[in-house]
This record gives C-alpha cells, sequence and structure tokens, in this order.
C-alpha cells in the first residue's frame, strides 16, 4: 500500500489509521508523531458511531480527543493550527453532531460514488446546461418510479389517480425492483450458521479434544458433528473460525476466538444436542497496556477453563485484536510465498513470527464496532484523557512562542522585500542612465506662443545648444 502513498483513497487512509499504531516504533519516528498517530486512531473510531445513545458523554469524550489531536499538532508545529483549515474544523464538530448526528452522516466522501450516476445521466445532454439535463432525468426517473410502484397523484379534474394494473405488474419484476434501488433485505436470524452443501465429513466429539467446563454443557463422546463455515452474530457480523469475538458465557460477557464451529448431524440424537461454537477463552485485564493504551487480552492455560461452549445465538459481535509484539518482541524472520491473483509464486517474502500466542491487544482504533466495544469495556478502560496536564499554560507557552517566531518572520520578510524594491529601483535608473547617454544631450524647453484666430496656443519646443 505505501509503495503507492501519492495515490491513496479513504479506504486506504482507514486502514492506515486503524493499524499503524501497532507498526510505528522509535526507529521510524519520534515519539511525539507516534503519540499522534495514537490520538487520531482513538479521534477517528469515536467518529465513526453510527448511533449515539448518550450524547453528553459521547460529546464530552470527543472534547478531549479533539483537544488532544490539536495540542499534539502544536507541540509539533503551532503555526498548522490556523494555517491548516481542516484542523480548525474539527473544533466545529461538537456543535455540528447535536444538530446533524454523527458524522458519518454527512461525510463528503461517499457522495463521490454518485460521480459516475451524474455523467450517465448527462450522455444525451448537449452540454450546454448540463446541471438542468442532470435534474430533469432525475426527475424522471423519480416519476417513473413513482408511477410504476403504485403511487398516486391528483390528477386534472382535482381526483387522486394512479398508473392502470398492466403498468403496475411491471414493477414485480425483481430486475426492475433491482435497477431502481427497491430491494427487500432479508436479514437471516442471529445463529444462524453455514456450512458446506457438498463433501462434509462429520467429526466425532471426543475427537476434539477440548478442554472444558464440568458445570457447562456436555455433549456424548461419539456425538457427530459438521464444521461450519461462518456464522451470524447478535450485530449481523459473519463470524468465521479464527474471528476474536465477545460471547454471552454463564451470564457474563467474555471476550475469545472462535476455535470451531459445529452443528449436530442428522445421524445424531439432537433433541439434547443443538448446534455450538468452541471459543478459546482469554482474559480481559483490568488495565490499560502503558504503550497502546488499549485494554489486553491474555490467554486462559491449563488448568483452568480453557475452552467455553456457547450457544449460536450467544455470539455479540466481532472485534479486532492485534498481537502484542511490542513486548514479545517480534520481527521480520519468516519468509512466505508472495501471492499473486490467488496463486503462490516463486518470489519469497518476510513475514513477522509472534513468538508466543498468549498476549494480544484489543484494538480500540478499529471503526467497526466501536460503539459496541466502548458500550461493552467498562467505563475506565474507555474514558479518554488529556494529553496535557495543564493546558491553559502549555497553550500560553506555545502562544509566546509563536509570536516570536512570526515577528522573527516578519520581519525578515520586510527585511526582503526592501531588498528586492532596491534592486529594482537600481535596475530603472541603470536602464534609464543607459538610454539617456545613447539618446545623446538633451536640449533645452522653450515656451513659444502663436496666435490661431481667437485663442493663443503655447506649445514648447525644443531648441538647440548653439540657439540656431
Amino acid at each position: 500500500m505505501l509503495q503507492y502513498r501519492n495515490n491513496l483513497i479513504g479506504k486506504h487512509f482507514k486502514a492506515i489509521q486503524q493499524l499503524a499504531i501497532f507498526h510505528l516504533d522509535d526507529t521510524l519516528c519520534p515519539q511525539l508523531v507516534r503519540d499522534l498517530w495514537k490520538a487520531n486512531g482513538e479521534l477517528g473510531a469515536l467518529m465513526w458511531y453510527h448511533e449515539i445513545e448518550d450524547m453528553d458523554t459521547y460529546l464530552a469524550d470527543l472534547d478531549i480527543l479533539i483537544a488532544n489531536v490539536l495540542d499534539i499538532w502544536s507541540l509539533i508545529d503551532p503555526q498548522r493550527i490556523f494555517v491548516k483549515p481542516k484542523l480548525h474544523i474539527l473544533r466545529h464538530i461538537l456543535q455540528d453532531i447535536p444538530r446533524h448526528g454523527p458524522p458519518v452522516l454527512y461525510a463528503t466522501e461517499i457522495f463521490e460514488c454518485y460521480n459516475a450516476v451524474f455523467r450517465m445521466c448527462s450522455v444525451l445532454s448537449n452540454h450546454q446546461a448540463p446541471s438542468r439535463d442532470i435534474a430533469w432525468t432525475f426527475a424522471d426517473l423519480e416519476r417513473f418510479k413513482h408511477e410504476v410502484s403504485g403511487g398516486w397523484w391528483r390528477g386534472q379534474d382535482d381526483q387522486f389517480v394512479r398508473a392502470g394494473p398492466c403498468v403496475r405488474e411491471y414493477f414485480a419484476n425483481t430486475q426492475v425492483q433491482r435497477r431502481l434501488g427497491y430491494v427487500k433485505v432479508q436479514h437471516q436470524p442471529a445463529g444462524t450458521t453455514h456450512m458446506r452443501k457438498k463433501g462434509r465429513v462429520s467429526v466425532v466429539w471426543s475427537s476434539l479434544q477440548l478442554h472444558t467446563s464440568p458445570t457447562g454443557p456436555l455433549f456424548p463422546d461419539l456425538s457427530e458433528w459438521y464444521h461450519c463455515n461462518y456464522i451470524l452474530s447478535q450485530s449481523r457480523d459473519r463470524c468465521k473460525v479464527q474471528s476474536w469475538v465477545f460471547v454471552r458465557h454463564a451470564g457474563e460477557t467474555r471476550a475469545g476466538r472462535i476455535h470451531a464451529i459445529l452443528s449436530p448431524a442428522r445421524t445424531t440424537d439432537t433433541n439434547h444436542i443443538w448446534p455450538c461454537v468452541i471459543i478459546e477463552a482469554f482474559d480481559l485485564t483490568n488495565s490499560r497496556h502503558p504503550h497502546f493504551g488499549m485494554p489486553e487480552l491474555i490467554k486462559v492455560v491449563a488448568p483452568k477453563v480453557v475452552h467455553l461452549i456457547v450457544h449460536t445465538t450467544d455470539i455479540l459481535f466481532v472485534v479486532n485484536v492485534q498481537h502484542n509484539c511490542f513486548d514479545a518482541m517480534c520481527s521480520a524472520s519468516g519468509r512466505r510465498m508472495r501471492k499473486q491473483e490467488r496463486l503462490e509464486t516463486e518470489i519469497s517474502q518476510p513475514i513477522i513470527e509472534h513468538t508466543n500466542d498468549t498476549h494480544y491487544v484489543l484494538n480500540m482504533h478499529a471503526l467497526h464496532n466501536a460503539a459496541l466495544i466502548r458500550k461493552t469495556l467498562p467505563r475506565h478502560l474507555t474514558k479518554p484523557e488529556h494529553y496535557l496536564e495543564d493546558r491553559r499554560a502549555q497553550h500560553d507557552k506555545m502562544a509566546a512562542s509563536l509570536r516570536t517566531s512570526q515577528d522573527s518572520k516578519r520581519s525578515k520578510e520586510a527585511d526582503a522585500r526592501k531588498a528586492r524594491s532596491a534592486a529594482k529601483n537600481a535596475a530603472k535608473e541603470l536602464e534609464g542612465g543607459v538610454g539617456d547617454a545613447a539618446e545623446g544631450p538633451r536640449l533645452p524647453d522653450v515656451d513659444v506662443g502663436f496666435d490661431k484666430g481667437d485663442t493663443m496656443v503655447i506649445e514648447t519646443v525644443a531648441v538647440p545648444a548653439d540657439g540656431a
């Protein structure tokens, strides 16, 4: 991605924002720049809310995160605050959200996808008034959609009418509905599993070698099961094997990694057997990581309960978890073959090899399910903190430093302007002197008057130096 860093689009910036903090270290950037990446990641996740339940708490947290971004930018370069308009606009988001809702509703980037639609609407235009032609095209489409979908309108006799049954039957075609933007979304219920239709192989419960709780659900050792490809969580996420999820287990919320998704085979007595998900249990720490500022996940090992058996409807939502390579000191010591168009090539590339499989970090910069994560975790793990303790004193200090540097900059610019003006005047005088020397000595001017009818006219003429 970074090979084409001058041609990145929105999805690339979102990926970098969510993962940059896990790849930056002292060898790549100074501490202050890394803190700026961290502040940007926290602010981006909070601004990507689709629903806001507690407006006061949300605005208070957003105010702190915006202040952190601006404070770090001020420490790096105070002049950026009033030179870059986007940094200034951040302060106005706090007034926009109560009026217009979450920022994702009026983000301008998503509307760029309509450029192709606008171009298609102006194909048959003479391009003399393209905006008017596009507006008429959209109006015709909306009129057609209203008519075929059975809409009513006021007729000439002031009575409401609609299209006939043959016209309305035209809308029964699913292809026509899809092209007009009418698509029936049929959500499958939470807990729905999906498995292969062909080539399914059943496994015996005892062959899974699970370390579960003796008080949990117990299935017969000889019961047969099918492995499923994915399962739908309560938040409509498609959860696959090795996905990180939050689940409900024994009346509490736990975090873990999906080990297997199982559905009972038809040959098994399903009266006391139901589809289940095997979760690798992880403990959520009660404090934040000092480097990332995010909660940690530590794998549960024997003799504790390693695997949790939960019902398919108990999967809450998917989260993004990253390995704690900072403490484990993981390095790019591995190699793998590069894939091109889903085929392995003979070109190898370095990969990072993890030194353990026990310590992970919950990515709080992730945009997906950001609101659900903060709603589930304890408040002390998600509450933002000010980057500067005494912000007023730091702002006064930065303002004084900026005034000094700006005065020095203005004086240098003034001296440069004076030097350029003096050089320009000297060049003009030099050009004037050269021109006079080329023309010879200047003749004295004499006023001569003569009578032209009733009017005295005075003209200035040049007289030779000898008086002739």
